[in-house]
């Protein structure tokens, strides 16, 4: 009996890991959703011809004057790979041996 009260206080007591786990999955959830607006902001701009809307959200930032921290880092590199993502074809052709 006292093992099981030992263990679950050590479930619900506030650890250092714990925050540690739960930071990150905030800054993954944050990534995915970086990810996903660089993805539809690269298609809506391929779509409509007008290539430079992915643009739009960085220079807000940096308009702003947004002081970069790693979080926002990491969540700039999802974003550009959003926007990779919808440009995949432009970019294999730009890098593929066929145009070297």
């Amino acid at each position: 009996m006292e093992s099981i009260n030992k263990s679950s206080y050590n479930i619900k007591k506030d650890s250092l890991v714990k925050r540690i786990l739960l930071a990150g999955g905030e800054t993954a959830n944050a990534m995915k959703l970086s990810y996903v607006f660089g993805a539809s902001l690269g298609a809506t701009g391929r779509l409509t011809g007008a290539e430079w809307i992915p643009a739009i959200p960085p220079t807000m930032d940096l308009f702003y004057g947004m002081v970069p921290t790693p979080e926002r880092l990491i969540c700039y590199v999802a974003y550009g790979a959003g926007i990779a993502t919808a440009y995949a074809d432009k970019i294999y052709s730009a890098i593929s041996a066929d145009k070297l």
